[in-house]
C-alpha cells in the first residue's frame, strides 16, 4: 500500500515527480582515508541522503566486550538536527535505536565476523537530510 502523499490537480507530487514516477537512487562507496574511516558508503533516494562510515576491523577497546570466536559489532545510528523541516534534535529516541539494531542485525548476517576473533568493527550512520 503506498503512502498518502497530496498529489496536485496536475499529477505531481510534492517533490516534482509524476504519480508513478520511481525516485532517483545514488550510491557510491570508497575507502580514501579522507575522512578518517576505514570505509565509507553515500546513499542518496530521492530528497533522502545518509552516510555511513566503518572503522575496523581494530583490537577491541574493552576485552570483556570481545568474543573469542568472531569480531564484535556495534552500529549507531544518528540524524542530523538539519535533516528534518522540524529541525529538532533528539539525543536518543525509540526509534532511532530500533532502526539502529535493525542495521546492526543486517550487518552482522552479511559480515563473515567469525574471519576477525576478539576484534570490533564499527559502523556509524547518520541522516544528513530526510524526506
Amino acid at each position: 500500500m503506498g503512502s498518502l502523499e497530496p498529489i496536485t490537480p496536475e499529477g505531481f507530487r510534492p517533490d516534482g515527480r509524476r504519480v508513478h514516477e520511481p525516485r532517483c537512487v545514488r550510491c557510491c562507496v570508497g575507502s580514501d582515508g579522507r575522512c578518517g574511516a576505514d570505509g565509507y558508503a553515500v546513499f542518496e533516494l530521492g530528497n533522502t541522503k545518509a552516510v555511513a562510515y566503518v572503522y575496523g576491523p581494530m583490537e577491541a577497546r574493552q576485552r570483556n566486550q570481545t568474543h573469542h570466536d568472531r569480531a564484535t559489532l556495534t552500529c549507531v545510528l544518528s540524524t542530523a538536527a538539519f535533516a528534518t523541516p522540524s529541525r529538532t534534535f533528539r539525543k536518543t529516541d525509540k526509534q532511532s535505536q530500533e532502526r539502529s539494531m535493525w542495521i546492526q542485525q543486517t550487518f552482522e548476517s552479511a559480515i563473515q565476523l567469525e574471519q576477525y576473533p576478539r576484534s570490533q568493527i564499527r559502523l556509524f550512520v547518520q541522516i544528513l537530510q530526510s524526506e
